[in-house]
């Protein structure tokens, strides 16, 4: 028997703070495979949500429908608090229930957990011209991250060209 196992935590810091049996631990951990979570994984958010959406439509035999830019965009920026099961649960309810050929923004549902807001990731009470330059040191870091560094498609994403980006990333104290 093969046993798969995944989990969010840190499995042998559980052990070293007794919240993980260290027996249990030794059994599982005989391949591990570190992979960053869905946010942080780029351009694939579009290829998973793709293969998950065409998965279902011919499981019911259905046409594919197709995503739009803007909905395109928002998975892009959706942080993912549900990782790839979250994803899949999107494209699976899309393909049963969304009746049309074209997915738009405002039809993924996307959604936060109940009770949680979508964080800044700013610290409160920065005067605002140190809380606008932090958000944007974390947007742009953020976008270099799902664009997998590649500088072009960040700067389109962020609608700059890239030598303006360059030059705001400088601005911003940042190595390009």
């Amino acid at each position: 028997m093969r046993l798969v196992a995944a989990t969010n935590r840190n499995l042998a810091q559980e052990v070293q703070e007794g919240r993980f049996r260290q027996d249990l631990f030794y059994r599982l951990n005989v391949v591990s495979v570190t992979l960053p979570p869905l946010r942080e994984r780029g351009e694939d958010v579009l290829l998973l949500a793709q293969h998950f959406l065409e998965q279902f439509c011919a499981r019911i035999g259905r046409p594919t429908p197709q995503l739009s830019p803007e909905a395109k965009q928002a998975l892009l920026e959706h942080s993912w608090p549900g990782n790839v099961r979250e994803l899949r649960n999107l494209m699976e309810r899309l393909a049963y229930l969304f009746p049309n050929d074209v997915i738009r923004r405002e039809d993924l549902g996307l959604m936060h957990l109940p009770g949680e807001r979508p964080s800044t990731g700013v610290p409160a009470g920065l005067p605002l011209s140190e809380a606008t330059r932090q958000f944007q040191i974390q947007y742009i870091e953020q976008t270099i991250r799902q664009c997998q560094g590649r500088m072009v498609d960040v700067a389109r994403r962020l609608g700059l060209h890239r030598s303006n980006l360059y030059r705001k990333m400088r601005q911003l104290g940042m190595e390009p």
